[in-house]
């Protein structure tokens, strides 16, 4: 056996009992792999993270390992994976899958809800380094879907949607500035709050993974969310919103709503 097929067989040793640092200790200090699905996993970070959810998604997840060869730098191997999600599958079966939920605006929310509430548990993991996916391909259709969510996100009451522009739209370094049409000095003041208002952005982003030069966005960003969150309002006081050529009666959601509270 050549060194490239004892690496091959160690890692699969390794995969099989669920061994992390022994799995990573198979791969160069800058690894690549590419998923059966085309998605790309590059850097110790991000391979390591997709070994992870694996493990968890599948604890009896493993590999048969059919065919393994290699030599002089290079190698080939053949396995055959298999897994279960038992328990998920379970608990998704019992509380009625998405069908229940169809008619929900929110059925993603509607579904952990219900997931919760007949005593189990939800977990949230990172999606960064497992799938790429892109929710929106034109303007519309994000500005469709946000105004679809946003106002039951930010609580969905009046009084909740009103207090989220207001701590979003940096509405008082505006007032400043339109004041110093006629004070100057309130124009200094103005454009100071109004940086560092910008700035506080910028470190939000970066505590959520963005880079902090979008916060060159922040002003039409700002007035952009404003713009959706109202309109998110408006669909849902006249009782019905618009997704993907479908309607649905927010009625229903507030009924909902009442029920799991």
């Amino acid at each position: 056996m050549t060194k490239e097929e004892e690496l091959i067989q160690r890692y699969f040793d390794t995969f099989n009992r669920h061994d992390i640092e022994g799995v990573m200790e198979c791969f160069h200090e800058t690894p690549l792999i590419i998923d059966g699905t085309g998605v790309r996993y590059e850097g110790r970070d991000e391979v390591r993270r997709h070994y992870e959810t694996g493990f968890a998604l599948f604890p009896d997840g493993r590999c048969d390992l059919r065919l393994c060869t290699g030599k002089d730098g290079r190698g080939v191997a053949e396995s055959h994976f298999h897994g279960t999600r038992t328990r998920f599958d379970k608990v998704y079966e019992a509380i009625g899958g998405h069908t229940r939920f169809a008619s929900d605006v929110l059925e993603d929310v509607a579904l952990a809800t219900a997931v919760k509430a007949a005593g189990h548990r939800v977990w949230f993991g990172p999606g960064k380094g497992i799938v790429c996916a892109r929710m929106y391909r034109t303007f519309g259709a994000m500005w469709e879907g946000w105004a679809k969510n946003l106002y039951r996100l930010m609580g969905g009451t009046p009084w909740k949607a009103f207090r989220e522009g207001e701590s979003a739209f940096p509405w008082i370094p505006l007032v400043v500035i339109l004041l110093g049409i006629k004070f100057p000095v309130a124009m200094f003041a103005g454009v100071l709050l109004l940086v560092l208002r910008q700035m506080n952005y910028g470190t939000e982003l970066v505590r959520n993974q963005y880079p902090f030069a979008f916060i060159i966005y922040y002003i039409p960003a700002a007035f952009l969310y404003a713009g959706v969150l109202a309109a998110s309002y408006r669909s849902y006081a006249r009782g019905k919103v618009q997704w993907k050529g479908r309607e649905y009666s927010t009625a229903e959601t507030r009924e909902g709503q009442k029920f799991n509270k």
